[in-house]
């Protein structure tokens, strides 16, 4: 009887030991899913912290201006005859845009040469008679003077006439055409701008502290927004004010640069001066910094025992170029930071790295 009640007790232990067991093995799997659901593997890009060459720079705006610019006008009136040119043309000097109509001028541009040739038959009989004594001293003057009155005439009718036909000044290419045969041009009116692009100036201004980075030769580099990309040319200083302006405490200077395909007259720019010799700086990609007003930061990714995890770091930040950050202190070189999915870190997250991961991911 007691052996039988003993292997009852038995198996009742075993039964409800197995139960328990069961019971605890689930919760612990249970337990785990959770763990492991509340810490998932975020994930991110990362770059290596690197060191470049860099040369310290000072910024200014600038704008790009023609070394020959003028907008073409009309001296006179007059109704237009023809256009010779079309919107964006290349022109030579003194090639013909327009002519007007001149009125009455030209007869009395030929009125006068005929006056002017009857004149001049009239000083040479004159001359000829006043040698042999023929003639008086007054009528030989009179004949000499009125002949130099009527080329006079006949000089500035010819510059008269001449303004009624308006030409290119010099070599370039004019811009849109806004006149056709028949309009009315009053005097003063503006025909079309006319720029020779073969050659730019870039007119910028420096604060007195930067002064002495400024001299005849000294190259500057010219930074123009063109859609998506950023066009860099190279430009050198030809010139530069004599003062420093009392309003603004900065020197007006001015650098040249040979043509360069999209650069047009008008277009602001950024000018960059470098102002001391290249040194090998710590950088990371400016995308990596987190500015905030109580200090910059990054998250560096380190590795554990389980696996990586993105830790948050101080930085010192010091000047930006080319899309990087130069950094004075908190990094060394060989470091990996996270460049993108930094808005959803925490410090201490575990982290996969997918480099395919657009940068956008941090907006």
């Amino acid at each position: 009887m007691k052996r039988s009640l003993i292997i009852v007790v038995c198996a009742a232990a075993l039964l409800f030991g197995g139960v328990f067991g069961l019971h605890a093995y689930q919760q612990k799997r249970v337990h785990n899913h959770l763990a492991a659901s509340a810490n998932p593997d975020i994930v991110v890009s990362a770059a290596p912290v690197t060191t470049v060459s860099h040369a310290s720079e000072t910024s200014a705006v600038g704008q790009i201006m023609a070394v020959q610019g003028a907008s073409i006008g009309s001296a006179v009136g007059g109704v237009v005859e023809t256009v010779d040119f079309h919107s964006g043309m290349t022109v030579k000097a003194h090639q013909t845009l327009i002519t007007l109509n001149a009125g009455a001028l030209p007869g009395q541009l030929e009125q006068a040469q005929a006056k002017a040739h009857l004149a001049a038959i009239d000083a040479t009989r004159q001359r000829g008679l006043y040698g042999v004594k023929g003639t008086s001293q007054a009528n030989y003057d009179t004949a000499k003077y009125t002949l130099q009155s009527d080329i006079a005439a006949v000089h500035a009718l010819k510059q008269a006439l001449a303004q009624y036909t308006i030409t290119a000044p010099f070599a370039g290419v004019v811009g849109l055409r806004t006149l056709d045969a028949g309009a009315y041009v009053h005097p003063g009116d503006m025909i079309t701008d006319l720029e020779n692009l073969h050659e730019l100036y870039v007119d910028f201004s420096i604060p007195q502290k930067d002064v002495s980075l400024i001299h005849l030769g000294a190259p500057v580099t010219i930074m123009v927004h063109q859609g998506d990309t950023t066009k860099r040319v190279t430009a050198h200083v030809t010139a530069f004010d004599s003062h420093i302006s009392k309003a603004s405490r900065a020197m007006s200077v001015r650098a040249v640069v040979h043509h360069h395909e999209g650069l047009f007259p008008g277009m602001f720019t950024m000018v960059t001066i470098q102002s001391t010799s290249p040194v090998k700086v710590v950088t990371v990609p400016m995308v990596a910094v987190s500015f905030n007003t109580f200090g910059d930061f990054v998250y560096v990714v380190q590795k554990k025992t389980h696996g990586l995890v993105a830790v948050e770091r101080p930085v010192t930040v010091g000047s930006q170029f080319d899309g990087r950050v130069e950094v004075l202190s908190g990094l060394k070189p060989g470091m990996q930071i996270v460049t993108a999915g930094q808005v959803k870190l925490h410090s201490g997250d575990p982290v996969k790295i997918n480099n395919a991961v657009s940068l956008e991911a941090r907006s």
